[in-house]
């Protein structure tokens, strides 16, 4: 991963931490207000941009003393464990990967991959869709990619029953 890259995470990471401490700290603090939370971001080094005081102006090491300043107030961040050693996807990936299950399986079946597990249609994906580094962490659109790129195996093999074998699965 490219350094600029890691940082644009890093931010993004921060950003939305700053976006939860703001939602818990209205609910833990009776009357924390939008202008609080602005406040905070404000004596930690934030700029105006749009008439607000915005955490994307801010440095990494401004948006880690304001988010310390969040949890001096009682944010506390929540992880959700993993269950047996594996992330959960969110609902709205489950019918997709599905459907690059089924697609995966039907390759199987015709012969064309010899490993039908998830475990190697997920290091299939790894090698064919840019930019994906987790397959937990794969997004709409690397969810598209991985699709059509399946589709696109069934049709280079002249294997167009992928169809039939999506709604036998």
């Amino acid at each position: 991963m490219s350094a600029a890259l890691k940082h644009t995470d890093d931010r993004n990471r921060y950003y939305k931490l700053l976006a939860v401490a703001n939602r818990h700290l209205k609910e833990l603090r009776p009357g924390f207000t939008d202008d609080d939370y602005r406040h905070i971001l404000f004596m930690n080094g934030a700029s105006e941009k749009n008439g607000k005081f915005s955490a994307t102006t801010m440095t990494i090491e401004q948006l880690e003393a304001a988010l310390d300043q969040c949890r001096s107030l009682g944010f506390k961040a929540r992880f959700v464990p993993k269950k047996h050693g594996k992330a959960s996807s969110p609902g709205w990936r489950n019918p997709r990967i599905g459907k690059l299950m089924a697609l995966w399986n039907s390759l199987a079946n015709a012969g064309v991959v010899n490993d039908r597990s998830r475990k190697a249609m997920e290091r299939y994906c790894m090698n064919h869709v840019p930019g994906l580094e987790r397959f937990e962490w794969i997004s709409s659109a690397q969810l598209n990619t991985a699709i059509e790129t399946l589709k696109k195996a069934h049709q280079q093999r002249g294997l167009d029953s992928y169809k039939t074998n999506l709604i036998d699965q």
